[in-house]
């Protein structure tokens, strides 16, 4: 049974991305420093996953390429701009 998700923006799905690019970076450093308690292993998830290490990956995979933009975001540039592209990736 497939389900159609009702999305007039993206904040739905980016909600969507945030939860499960959290859970797979949570699950890698909890089985690669089985010696690192909560607060390490919650300090190191918050350095790659923030709105700069976010926008780096998405400018290197050509995110901004993909952007479905309105003519004044295209205009200003709005394909490179960090908070794009992190939102994106």
């Amino acid at each position: 049974m497939s389900r159609v998700f009702p999305c007039n923006t993206n904040q739905r799905l980016e909600f969507l991305g945030d939860a499960v690019l959290q859970l797979m970076l949570t699950r890698e450093l909890y089985e690669k420093f089985p010696g690192f308690g909560e607060g390490p292993l919650t300090k190191a998830r918050a350095k790659l996953v923030n709105r700069r290490a976010l926008a780096e990956k998405g400018r290197s995979l050509k995110l901004g390429e993909h952007l479905l933009l309105s003519h004044g975001e295209e205009v200003h540039g709005g394909r490179e701009r960090p908070s794009a592209l992190a939102d994106a990736f």
